[in-house]
């Protein structure tokens, strides 16, 4: 099975033909996008969602849906009444979750979604790491690409991957003046 940019670039305006029309662009201009690498089509063959969201050049503004448990806060009904929220009312959601069984939330949301579900693999790997070694960001290359295999492996369309920041980034964000050293909270894990 061929992707969808394969299928652009061979030139092939077919199967983008309704997910254009949906968009307002001609089916030729969004197949070139796509063949560009200018317009993305938010999916993952393992779980295509009921409803394909894209993202790009010239393509109407989309909205992402933040959820997630928390390390206080586990209530997964709660959390699959906001994939109901964002599949009425968005066109992507991302799954936040640190609390809990990390591995049913996810699949959980997976299932109960009708949108495209992204995730940020390092929070899984973190919080694994931390059970394991009792403290600390012990996780290995390997836990985290891992972590990721098993999230596609799942299905999930699209992810945060935290790779900007290296040791000598953290030392001089830690030595600065700012209020709050990193906002991010991947990007704390690091």
């Amino acid at each position: 099975m061929k992707t969808v940019i394969e299928l652009a670039r061979a030139g092939s305006t077919e199967a983008l033909r309704e997910l254009a029309k949906l968009e307002g662009v001609s089916p030729e201009k969004f197949r070139d996008r796509v063949a560009r690498g200018q317009i993305v089509v938010i999916r993952n063959v393992k779980r295509p969602p009921r409803r394909v969201t894209v993202i790009g050049r010239g393509i109407s503004t989309k909205i992402n849906v933040n959820l997630g448990t928390s390390g206080e806060v586990v209530d997964l009904d709660a959390e699959l009444k906001k994939v109901a929220v964002a599949n009425r009312w968005g066109d992507s959601l991302m799954d936040l979750s640190v609390g809990g069984d990390l591995d049913a939330v996810r699949r959980a949301v997976l299932d109960a979604s009708e949108i495209p579900v992204g995730t940020v693999p390092v929070y899984q790997a973190f919080i694994e790491s931390f059970a394991r070694r009792g403290g600390g960001a012990y996780f290995t290359e390997e836990n985290l690409f891992k972590t990721v295999e098993k999230h596609l492996k799942d299905g999930v369309a699209f992810m945060t991957i935290h790779a900007a920041v290296t040791y000598d980034l953290a030392v001089k964000v830690l030595r600065s003046d700012r209020v709050i050293p990193v906002v991010s909270r991947g990007g704390d894990m690091l």
